[in-house]
């Protein structure tokens, strides 16, 4: 008779406690992001797979993908978008892909006047050689200097040496990357004078992780010398291509070669000038640590050899174990997808992140762990100090799993739904988020919670279903 009160009671606590998540699933819709005191403060998004969306648009179906992004990005104040993953799908110099992208750009840009849209390119994934540029002759000559590069010879090397035995094909392939995506949207003769950019890119964001070449320091500093020479095309297509107001970079300069006379400081010096707005990323698990794990490199980022006004953003990961990539088997780490879906306490949304990051920002009494460093206001920007560093926002990372994130879904799930929706993976944790097990129906996951193993208590379902979504139950296991 216990086994059988358990169950009935622990069936009537999970279907209503279904019906609970959904009311709170709305109820808990992302914030507007927090107002920085003195200039606008941006939230941003990398849309990663986004070949996937311009793939779907050029077979003709535009009410899919396309529209499940235009919902998340007015349902969460998105209005910065990266495209990520162009780099490797073969969409510039392809007529079907650039009529697709073109029309994606179109329609974004309809639906939201004013949204910010970049293209990424990465130093990820296997690259191959492709056919070399001819440079175009509408660049004048009083474009150079410009960062490493001293005339058209130089730009010639960079786009079109992969090096010896291609240890540069990386910096060389990326260069030709931007070129590319610089000519879309120009195709016509107006190319630095056009003022019709609606289907042009407003920026364009670099991630070549130099930082991670720790081998030597001759390696290290060729990695960022390749990093500086890509900033510097970018920076020269900017200034020939009307329609590209940023340049944006990843970046977070290492101190692992200080012994050897090479510091953050001499890598913030070199690179900081090269970009228009910094992208400072943290991976981290810890909502409340975030400003914590960069507060130093913000403090080198005040010093005097760094450029007036830097324009810095924080770039953080909403990865979680929970889910996949969209186009990788590797598994994701914890980061703060766990936070965002309610899974760990104390959790949030995107803005409870945010005001954290940007109080601690603002507060010039918060002392940093790291350096043992106090902000000062010399280092915020204000009307009265114009050469002080911005925080312009935080750019948040990637769309295919935020989408699916408890806090942020826009889908009120009903008890018909779970009927017809399959689960294929059944999650169960306690309350410290320690997974007791995997199953594959909610009858054998019931049977587990309707037994003495478990203590009386809360535990947490996770609930994948086939197509993708998913919803966590609250359980109340009380034996009697």
């Amino acid at each position: 008779m216990k086994n059988k009160y358990s169950y009935l009671l622990l069936t009537f606590l999970l279907n209503w406690n279904l019906l609970s998540v959904a009311q709170l699933t709305k109820a808990h819709q992302s914030q507007s992001p927090p107002q920085n005191p003195g200039y606008p403060f941006t939230r941003g998004m990398f849309v990663d797979c986004a070949d996937k969306i311009i793939n779907e648009i050029s077979i003709g179906n535009t009410n899919s993908l396309q529209l499940e992004l235009n919902n998340y990005i007015r349902n969460n104040y998105i209005s910065y978008i990266i495209l990520c993953g162009l780099e490797h799908a073969n969409i510039f110099g392809n007529p079907s892909m650039e009529t697709a992208l073109a029309s994606f750009m179109n329609r974004t840009r309809t639906a939201f006047p004013g949204i910010q849209i970049g293209i990424s390119g990465s130093d990820s994934g296997s690259f191959q050689i492709t056919a070399p540029l001819i440079l175009p002759k509408l660049f004048a000559v009083n474009s150079f200097p410009i960062g490493s590069l001293n005339n058209f010879n130089d730009l010639n090397h960079a786009l079109n040496d992969a090096g010896i035995k291609y240890n540069n094909l990386k910096k060389s392939e990326l260069c030709k990357f931007f070129f590319r995506a610089a000519q879309f949207g120009n195709l016509s003769v107006e190319y630095k004078y056009s003022i019709n950019c609606k289907v042009a890119f407003d920026a364009f964001y670099l991630e070549y992780r130099y930082w991670n070449s720790t081998t030597s320091l001759l390696t290290i500093q060729n990695e960022f010398s390749n990093y500086k020479t890509i900033l510097s095309v970018m920076n020269l297509l900017k200034y020939n291509y009307r329609c590209i107001k940023n340049i944006d970079a990843e970046f977070l300069p290492t101190e692992i070669f200080n012994l050897q006379a090479w510091t953050a400081i001499d890598q913030i010096t070199d690179a900081d000038p090269l970009t228009d707005r910094l992208m400072i990323p943290v991976y981290s698990k810890n909502a409340v640590g975030v400003f914590d794990q960069v507060c130093k490199v913000l403090h080198f980022l005040s010093d005097r050899f760094s450029k007036p006004n830097s324009k810095i953003f924080i770039k953080l990961s909403a990865e979680s174990s929970f889910f996949s990539y969209c186009n990788s088997s590797y598994t994701p780490h914890d980061y703060l997808g766990n936070y965002l879906n309610g899974t760990m306490f104390p959790s949030g949304n995107m803005y409870s992140v945010e005001k954290m990051f940007v109080d601690k920002f603002n507060n010039t009494n918060y002392l940093c762990s790291l350096c043992s460093c106090k902000p000062y206001n010399g280092n915020h920007y204000t009307v009265s100090n114009p050469n002080g560093n911005s925080l312009s926002g935080v750019m948040w990372t990637p769309f295919s799993m935020l989408k699916n994130h408890n806090l942020f879904r826009d889908i009120q799930a009903t008890n018909d739904e779970v009927i017809e929706n399959v689960p294929v993976l059944i999650q169960l944790s306690d309350l410290n988020g320690k997974i007791i097990g995997n199953y594959k129906t909610l009858k054998e996951s019931y049977d587990v919670q309707n037994n003495n193993s478990l203590t009386d208590g809360i535990y947490f379902m996770k609930i994948v279903y086939k197509d993708g979504k998913h919803e966590i139950r609250k359980s109340f296991i009380h034996h009697r």
